[in-house]
């Protein structure tokens, strides 16, 4: 069975290595209760976080076309992320 979580961070303390080791924590206890793979959605505007993504060695795999709605109307594709665990 998948596992959901969400990890988010308010502006501020984004780049200080917080959401990092938040994740490297859920990937840690995820693979020492035995799941074989991490699997994410990243908003694609959102390079910080996807070049954090691959620098932990996850690798693209796929985009959600007009993934998130926003308020205005406008849409968000999302990228699909995985990594073997």
């Amino acid at each position: 069975d998948a596992l959901p979580i969400s990890i988010a961070l308010y502006k501020e303390y984004c780049g200080c290595g917080i959401g990092t080791a938040m994740l490297q924590t859920v990937l840690n206890v995820a693979k020492e209760v035995g799941y074989e793979q991490a699997e994410l959605e990243v908003m694609v505007e959102n390079k910080n976080a996807i070049a954090v993504y691959e620098n932990m060695g996850f690798e693209k795999y796929g985009i959600f076309p007009d993934n998130m709605k926003y308020a205005d109307g406008s849409y968000m594709d999302a990228c699909w992320m995985m990594k073997k665990l």
